[in-house]
């Protein structure tokens, strides 16, 4: 497995039919070197794994306003809400081949979010690869 740059298990709530929830945990992964994606990665039914790639904008906004990112080959649509008497973003995914909606809580959201900014700040996103894996070594030596 590639190690991600910043990665935090959150624990999801996955609705499903008739509003029945199920939990599962899920991966939120972050890289810099391609610094405008996060990765949600987690367990489907049967054991297999799924892995979707969005913007880490849509995760960012969607903390505040609905976004809706209908470019690639799945539909990604992130939203605030409260669920059990507390904040929750929810992240619905949809595809060719099924949908699901997942909760996740919106501290947990937050706090993934800090981290990729400490590598990657905000509107920097552009910088020059071999420039930011410079500063990152830097760092860490």
């Amino acid at each position: 497995m590639i190690r991600a740059d910043v990665q935090s298990t959150v624990e999801a709530r996955l609705i499903v039919e008739r509003g029945e929830v199920v939990r599962m945990e899920m991966a939120l992964r972050y890289f810099a070197a391609d610094p405008l994606a996060v990765r949600a990665l987690f367990v489907a039914e049967g054991g297999s794994t799924v892995e979707w790639h969005f913007a880490r904008d849509l995760l960012r906004e969607g903390r505040t306003r609905r976004v809706d990112d209908c470019m690639g080959e799945g539909d990604v649509r992130v939203w605030s809400a409260w669920s059990d008497d507390r904040p929750v973003v929810v992240l619905s995914l949809t595809s060719p081949d099924g949908s699901a909606a997942l909760e996740i809580d919106m501290e947990e959201v937050r706090t993934f979010l800090d981290a990729t900014e400490m590598l990657v700040p905000y509107d920097t996103e552009a910088v020059d690869v071999d420039s930011l894996l410079g500063r990152i070594f830097a760092v860490t030596s």
